[in-house]
């Protein structure tokens, strides 16, 4: 019987070693790169990203050209991430976004 429990507890303490190394690396290492991870808190952008997703945001903004249809990512004045699509460009180059 104690063997069976230090073999479970073994297993188990190896299983939660992997999940926290996993862990580190989705959400810190690609941080190395200017890509930091971000959870979605609405539901504006149902059902193409539900609610609680995580979402990879390139920041190296400078390295891609935004085109129609592109999902960008942008803060409000209260550091809210917002995601929408982009649907358009106005006269001046800004973007028109919807929400889905």
């Amino acid at each position: 019987m104690k063997k069976a429990f230090h073999v479970i507890t073994k297993i188990l303490g190896i299983f939660i070693l992997t999940l926290l190394f996993l862990s580190f690396l989705v959400f810190t290492v690609p941080r190395f790169f200017g890509i930091t991870p971000d959870i979605v808190l609405s539901g504006s952008m149902e059902p193409s990203i539900p609610t609680g997703s995580i979402c990879f945001v390139d920041r190296r903004a400078d390295k891609y050209e935004v085109e129609v249809n592109d999902i960008i990512s942008y803060k409000l004045s209260n550091d809210a991430l917002i995601l929408h699509r982009v649907i358009a460009f106005d006269d001046k180059g800004n973007y028109i976004t919807k929400a889905c």
